[in-house]
């Protein structure tokens, strides 16, 4: 029993310790993020102005990327259901069925919840 205590004492330092570094390290790095430069940039002299002005651009671009992404997959998950929509219930159990998706059984007593 004392030494599963000592196991478990153990492990609980060592889990604390490896929490507190990564976060440690994680701080460092959003530090030190800023963006990169494009390809042929760091030959150009930038300075410490323009190098910022183009991390700023970068970031501000990124978040729109990230936004239309979003509204991307929203679409594609919104023309699935739709195109589903069209088809039967029977078209619909069938293709799940060759899909592999397991189709729940149709109540045919006719009572609606």
């Amino acid at each position: 029993m004392l030494r599963l205590s000592a196991v478990c004492a153990s492990l609980l330092l060592a889990l604390s310790l490896l929490v507190s570094t990564g976060e440690s390290q994680d701080k460092d790095k959003k530090e030190k993020a800023k963006g990169f430069l494009p390809p042929g940039f760091k030959d150009l002299n930038l300075s410490a102005e323009q190098k910022s002005k183009v991390y700023g651009i970068q970031a501000d671009f990124k978040a729109k990327i990230v936004e239309l992404e979003k509204k991307a997959k929203d679409l594609k998950n919104q023309e699935h259901k739709d195109v589903f929509a069209v088809l039967t219930d029977d078209q619909r159990a069938k293709y799940l069925k060759t899909k592999g998706v397991e189709v729940p059984a149709k109540d045919k007593t006719g009572d609606k919840k």
